[in-house]
Parts: structure tokens; sequence; C-alpha cells
């Protein structure tokens, strides 16, 4: 879902997610005139780990950082934070 729908907070694996499309893409077009056939699987929500571990880190992090920081992000981790806590 990654791939499709980008999350805030989670940039990085998004745009992971959005580049394996693309290459999967590109190759499908690419090897077309050999009639190879390129596809991916995408698979649903699988219940991982990752969002509890991402966050926990940030929370971590969050404690040596300037109140200053931490505000500029606030309202956006709460959010997330609530997501992950409720998912």
């Amino acid at each position: 879902a990654a791939g499709l729908f980008a999350k805030p907070m989670m940039a990085a694996y998004s745009a992971s997610k959005f580049g394996l499309e693309a290459f999967i893409d590109s190759l499908r077009v690419e090897l077309k005139p050999w009639n190879i056939k390129v596809s991916g699987i995408e698979p649903g929500k699988i219940k991982t780990e990752i969002y509890k571990k991402t966050f926990s880190i940030i929370k971590e992090q969050n404690d040596n950082r300037n109140k200053n920081e931490v505000e500029l992000y606030k309202d956006l981790l709460d959010i997330a934070y609530y997501n992950v806590e409720h998912a």
C-alpha cells in the first residue's frame, strides 16, 4: 500500500515502494519486444512492527532535541502515533 499512498512521516519508506513500482513499469515496457512479461505483487496490509519501531526511535530522538525542533512536527507526530497505536 505504501507504493500507492504516501503516509506522513514515512517518506523514505513510501519513496522506496513508489520506486519499485516505477522500476517494474519500466522493465515491463523495455522487455515487451522480447515477449518477456514483468509484474509485481502488491500485497495488502500486513501487520508488522515497522511503524512501532520507527516511532519508538523518533520518540527516543525527541528526548535529545530542543523544544523548537519537537514542536515543528508535534501535531503531525501525534496523528502518526495515534494511527500506529490504533492500527
